[in-house]
Order: structure tokens, then C-alpha cells, then sequence
């Protein structure tokens, strides 16, 4: 019994992580933080990101316009933390619309 309750507060916590940042509908305003940063040599690179490419990290997600993004943001997230943060605030004003 002990266990079962444990079991459901966890998954209660989860679900209120995930509601707390709602799926994007409209990224046009969101610029790659590796791209504006300039840490991306990727021919694929556009700048504006994708929706179904993303990562975690601090328990928000991220968003890029490419895969070499992603790799150059997880060897070095610190670098690309000042246009990860403006992003963030782009989303934030995006939930609250």
C-alpha cells in the first residue's frame, strides 16, 4: 500500500511538470540558440527552429533548427545559455497568450 501511494505521488509530480510548459503551436518567433550564437557549422542550419527538434535541460525545453545544433548545445550548454534564456521568455509570453 505504502508503495502504491509513493507510486502516485511521483507520477502526480510528473504531470505537473510536463503541464507547467504547454506543446508549442506557433514557432516563428523562436530563433536556435546554438545558430544566433554562431556555435554551429551545420550546412543544415537556418536559424529559425523546429518544433520536433528539441532537448531538455533545467526542466524546460530547448528548441533547434538542426541536429548539429543539438549536438553542439549538449557538448557545451553554458555557452548558448544567454539565447537558451531569451527563448525561454518567447515561450513563456507564448503560454500566456
Amino acid at each position: 500500500m505504502k508503495t502504491l501511494i509513493i507510486l502516485f505521488a511521483a507520477l502526480a509530480s510528473i504531470s505537473q511538470l510536463h503541464a507547467a510548459e504547454k506543446p508549442l503551436k506557433d514557432v516563428k518567433d523562436m530563433v536556435c540558440p546554438v545558430k544566433a550564437t554562431e556555435g554551429c557549422d551545420s550546412g543544415y542550419c537556418s536559424k529559425k527552429v523546429k518544433r520536433d527538434i528539441f532537448v531538455e535541460h533545467e526542466g524546460r525545453k530547448v528548441y533547434f533548427c538542426c541536429k548539429g545544433c543539438v549536438k553542439a548545445f549538449k557538448e557545451d550548454p553554458k555557452n548558448f545559455m544567454e539565447k537558451t534564456k531569451e527563448q525561454w521568455k518567447v515561450i513563456d509570453a507564448k503560454s500566456g497568450e
